[in-house]
């Protein structure tokens, strides 16, 4: 398949298959174009298998209704950190509802989703650097100690996602540990400082 732009292709190959996951029939359109909610297809060669034979036919042009659509290509070829929320929620329901494995998808989806939350704790751990006890620790070694924690935090979340990702984690748990343990670590250095 030869990309030419999101509703438009050449050189497509179409593979149907039957019940038993046996192949039932091939469709190679030299090319494809997206309007009016169908892929209407040009130039079509198919090639039809059955148990007694196989057979050939040309046809000039046919319509094929499919959920694939420019839209869904548009998620496929956008890296999942760039796309908006909505479009990860439902390209993450097309890969559940095509049996496909969406978790790299749902970590990206959920990482996006507790921002606010994450802002918040990150928010509360930097209140003890700055307001603690002032004599005893230099600008210097908080700012450092601040810095340590924040790489940690980026660690633990990344390592967590991938995680996720490799071993079929619930992907909202993966993301939000990260989040509440340095939620705990902000509450223990509060009761530390005061």
């Amino acid at each position: 398949m030869f990309f030419l732009g999101f509703n438009r292709f050449r050189s497509n190959t179409i593979y149907e298959f039957d019940d038993d996951k046996r192949m039932k029939l091939t469709t190679h359109a030299q090319a494809a174009v997206y309007k009016d909610n169908a892929w209407h297809l040009q130039n079509i060669v198919q090639t039809g298998f059955s148990e007694e034979r196989a057979f050939t036919r040309s046809v000039d042009e046919a319509k094929w209704q499919s959920l694939l659509n420019p839209a869904l290509l548009n998620v496929v070829v956008a890296e999942s950190k760039f796309m908006p929320v909505w479009e990860l929620y439902r390209y993450i329901n097309f890969l559940k509802d095509n049996g496909r494995v969406s978790v790299k998808y749902e970590v990206v989806f959920w990482k996006k989703m507790l921002t606010p939350f994450v802002t918040l704790v990150m928010m509360l751990l930097a209140i003890p650097f700055v307001f603690g006890n002032g004599r005893s620790i230099s600008m210097g070694q908080r700012v450092f100690s601040g810095v340590l924690v924040s790489a940690g935090f980026y660690l633990l979340n990344s390592l967590f996602g991938y995680l996720a990702q490799v071993y079929s984690m619930n992907s909202l748990l993966a993301v939000a540990f990260p989040g509440i343990f340095f939620l705990a670590v902000s509450m223990w250095l509060f009761r530390r400082v005061h």
